[in-house]
């Protein structure tokens, strides 16, 4: 879901008001998903770890860890991907890797996870459709080395000039106050204001450190995160403040503020950490999902692929893990991405209302076959653009102990090689 702040004048004060991105609607198939410190010593670095909850800091620290290495696999299978086209801007498949029998099981599982999530591959009968194939797979590429340099360079602590800021907060009431540096409220500034003022509330934050501007200054906004589920108000300060139900969020930079803020939304932390804990417990750890290319599962990875396909898991259940909810996010940052590029969040009419593909498995099919979330000015298929469909491509690789791609289920993979 993408949802835009619209400049707006009040009281002679004009407000610029920054674009938000909001990922991963609640309760839905696809998923339900201390002081301040620094993920490393990262010196002159473009995002920072201002997160004061103690609890979930340190899984947000792993989490970038884990991401690097699952965009990282991500853009390796990418190269795998797009040698099976002729490189003549046709789209088509190279003969001898025209059928599942003329392809490995890593070449396989990349072109049909590709297909099913991001953008349908071959259509031998629609020459212009498959013209777009190189388009698409090369922006998946570069998006997904973008953000795997970035996020090394990151846990490196090194600097990337000419990038935003990112900030990263655990709750909006780390940065957001009913008064400012000067102990004053919005309407004692402006004695003629109202606040809140045609739904919109008016609190004053801290202006990003490395901002043009300095001190605190005033922004609105007209919803916040929960704090805890199925709250539908939240105070900061006296402001009473209708709730966003999601589980972050990204603000790009505005003219007042030259960092990005990343939120992400306190009332999923604990879904976060019980997810985390309960795949350790049962055997379903991320991390240890991961077959090599050209090798087969090993005994962990074949017992956890009886558990995912007896427990009939879905693509859904790789988007419980908090490392999901922060690839789609950084996915929509200026600082992780190719300047002047960022994943979008694509809407369909799934069932006749409009959706995101992280809210729908349909969307999500919808827009990879180029049904629907069709651009509005060209006419285009956009799944390449996804930001969920990104995410979700870069997870099933990772976890290819099993295959996600058809029917959007765990399955046992084809093709294992056999042993040496």
């Amino acid at each position: 879901m993408k949802r835009s702040l619209l400049p707006f004048v009040q009281l002679f004060v004009l407000l610029g008001l920054v674009l938000v991105t909001s990922s991963l609607p609640t309760d839905h198939p696809i998923t339900d998903r201390t002081t301040s410190s620094k993920i490393r010593s990262r010196g002159n670095k473009d995002a920072f770890q201002n997160c004061r909850n103690g609890r979930i800091a340190p899984y947000i620290e792993q989490a970038f860890e884990d991401a690097e290495l699952i965009l990282g696999n991500a853009f390796d299978m990418m190269d795998l991907l797009i040698p099976l086209f002729y490189a003549d801007g046709t789209g088509l498949l190279l003969p001898d890797k025209a059928t599942k029998q003329g392809r490995t099981f890593d070449e396989d599982n990349v072109f049909s996870t590709y297909s099913f999530l991001i953008r349908r591959l071959y259509f031998p009968d629609n020459p212009d459709w498959n013209r777009g194939n190189m388009d698409a797979m090369l922006h998946t590429r570069t998006m997904l080395f973008t953000m795997k340099y970035t996020i090394q360079q990151y846990l490196l602590g090194n600097h990337i000039s000419g990038q935003p800021k990112l900030q990263m907060y655990c709750d909006e009431t780390e940065y957001m106050f009913e008064y400012n540096d000067r102990g004053t409220r919005y309407i004692d500034d402006y004695p003629q204001a109202t606040n809140p003022y045609n739904g919109v509330y008016f609190v004053s934050r801290a202006v990003g450190s490395h901002s043009a501007h300095t001190g605190y200054i005033w922004v609105g906004v007209t919803e916040i995160c929960e704090e805890f589920r199925g709250q539908t108000h939240r105070n900061i300060g006296s402001l009473v403040i209708p709730t966003l139900d999601v589980y972050a969020y990204v603000e790009n930079p505005s003219p007042q503020n030259l960092d990005e803020t990343l939120t992400l939304c306190p009332a999923r932390s604990d879904q976060w950490i019980t997810a985390e804990s309960n795949s350790v417990m049962d055997g379903l750890e991320l991390r240890r999902l991961h077959v090599p290319t050209n090798s087969e599962p090993n005994a962990y990875q074949k017992a956890a692929l009886d558990k995912l396909t007896y427990q009939k898991s879905d693509i859904g259940w790789l988007g419980q893990f908090l490392v999901t909810t922060l690839i789609h996010e950084l996915s929509h940052t200026e600082a992780f991405t190719p300047k002047g590029i960022q994943q979008k969040d694509i809407e369909c009419l799934a069932s006749g209302e409009p959706v995101i593909t992280s809210g729908s498995i349909q969307c999500l099919y919808s827009v990879a076959k180029g049904t629907d979330g069709l651009d509005p000015d060209t006419n285009t298929p956009q799944g390449h653009l996804d930001a969920e469909a990104l995410t979700l491509f870069a997870l099933a690789l990772w976890a290819n102990s099993a295959t996600w791609w058809k029917s959007y289920e765990a399955r046992r993979r084809q093709k294992d090689p056999q042993p040496q």
